[in-house]
C-alpha cells in the first residue's frame, strides 16, 4: 500500500487472521488503521468471541479509536457458549453499538 500511495486505496483487516500470521493486531492497526474501512474479529486460537483465547482485544479497540477507525466490526466467529454469551463480551465496550436492521422489511414485494 505504501508502495501504491494512492489515496483511495483501503483494507479489510481481520485481527483473527492477523494474530494466525503473528502479527500484533494492536500494533499493525497503529500503523495502518488510518485505511482500514472493514475490521472483522475473532480471537486466537478457536475462532471464538473476544476474550476467549490470546489477542489483547482492549489494546486492539484502543488502536482502533487512536486512529479514528468509526466503521462496522464484523464479528466473524463462532460463539464457544451460543450467541447470548458469546455477545457478553461486548458490554465492556461503550462505544460498541448494535446497528439498526437496515432491510426496510415494508418496501419488500
Amino acid at each position: 500500500m505504501a508502495a501504491v500511495a494512492r489515496d483511495n486505496l483501503f483494507m479489510t483487516f481481520d485481527a483473527f487472521h492477523a494474530a494466525q500470521s503473528n502479527v500484533d493486531p494492536a500494533q499493525f492497526t497503529r500503523e495502518w488503521g488510518r485505511v482500514f474501512r472493514h475490521v472483522q474479529i475473532a480471537d486466537d486460537p478457536g475462532r471464538h468471541e473476544p476474550g476467549s483465547g490470546t489477542i489483547d482485544f482492549p489494546a486492539f479497540f484502543e488502536a482502533l479509536a487512536t486512529v479514528g477507525y468509526a466503521g462496522v466490526i464484523g464479528l466473524e466467529y463462532v460463539p464457544a457458549a451460543g450467541a447470548a454469551e458469546g455477545l457478553a463480551w461486548a458490554d465492556h465496550y461503550d462505544r460498541i453499538t448494535p446497528l439498526e436492521p437496515s432491510i426496510d422489511r415494508e418496501s419488500r414485494t
